[in-house]
């Protein structure tokens, strides 16, 4: 096998793994936006606090799904002058955004709680 047809073959290989992971990354936003919709749907049909935060819950991994699309797609471009290396370095942004994300939903409930004054099942701290 010749230098440049072996480079071709790395090149398609990387090429086809790309495809796969922005199928992938697409099918999960597929899902967390039904899954948002669902659950969207069901607390305007009930009225549940519940639902309604769950939905949040939903709209937070909507957001991640989108950042991994977006992050894959700069990831896939190749070297160029500014990055002789490539751009694969955004996919580890997009993981340090999606941890952020998740920090940030987890500490919610404690601020809101310092609001509200209240404690678990709405007793007072005191």
């Amino acid at each position: 096998m010749t230098v440049g047809r072996a480079d071709a073959t790395i090149a398609a290989g990387r090429a086809a793994r790309a495809r796969q992971r922005s199928r992938a990354a697409r099918l999960s936003l597929d899902c967390a936006l039904l899954v948002l919709g669902l659950k969207a749907a069901a607390w305007m049909g009930t009225g549940s606090v519940s639902l309604l935060s769950d939905a949040a819950d939903s709209l937070v991994n909507v957001v991640a799904a989108v950042s991994v699309i977006v992050a894959l797609t700069l990831a896939a471009r190749g070297p160029d002058v500014e990055h002789p290396d490539g751009h694969q370095k955004a996919e580890y942004l997009s993981s340090v955004f999606e941890a952020t994300l998740i920090l940030l939903a987890a500490g919610a409930p404690s601020r809101s709680r310092r609001r509200s004054g209240s404690g678990i099942l709405g007793r007072s701290r005191t």
